[in-house]
């Protein structure tokens, strides 16, 4: 069967769902020039890579559209390209969910926030994750098992199913 990972890119506190677990792949700016945001980048995207089984469908939280007004969606942005390049070029598929259909699949209603979310882990499989981060990023990968049948997929309502006609191909 083919692996699953769920990813929420964040430069700060990338979330990562693979088989093996939850994990936080963490970053700090190392300077302001052009060189050091640019390698902060390459290397999150590295780490990310080496944890990623081969040939895996990667479920990657689309980008946050409504928060263009927020600092550092620029550099944001930047880590969600590279992330797939780096990962499309290693032989991974890639499926964008956007962040209101996440929501709608982990709770049911797309404007749930990362309480509600953490809550649904909780509620539904007995996980009590801390790390938004790291809940989404299950809640993503929960897609892909969903996508691709594997018999692991959390049996979820009919509702919250629904969002998965609308995931995007990258």
């Amino acid at each position: 069967m083919t692996p699953v990972v769920g990813l929420d890119p964040s430069l700060t506190g990338l979330g990562l769902a693979t088989g093996e677990g939850l994990s936080t792949i963490s970053s700090k700016p190392a300077g302001d020039a052009i060189a050091a945001r640019a390698q902060r980048i390459v290397t999150m995207a590295d780490a990310v890579a080496r944890r990623i089984p081969e040939s895996s469908l990667v479920v990657i939280e689309g980008p946050a559209y409504a928060a263009q007004a927020q600092a550092g969606v620029h550099l944001r942005a930047g880590l969600w390209w590279v992330l797939a390049v780096e990962l499309t070029h290693r032989g991974h598929t890639l499926v964008e969910v956007a962040p209101t259909a996440l929501k709608k699949f982990a709770t049911g209603k797309g404007n749930a926030t990362k309480p509600d979310i953490r809550m649904a882990l909780y509620q539904r499989a007995g996980l009590d994750v801390r790390d938004d981060n790291q809940a989404d990023a299950w809640w993503l990968r929960q897609v892909g098992l969903h996508l691709v049948g594997d018999p692991d997929a959390l049996p979820l309502p009919k509702a919250h199913l629904a969002v998965l006609a609308g995931v995007q191909y990258v």
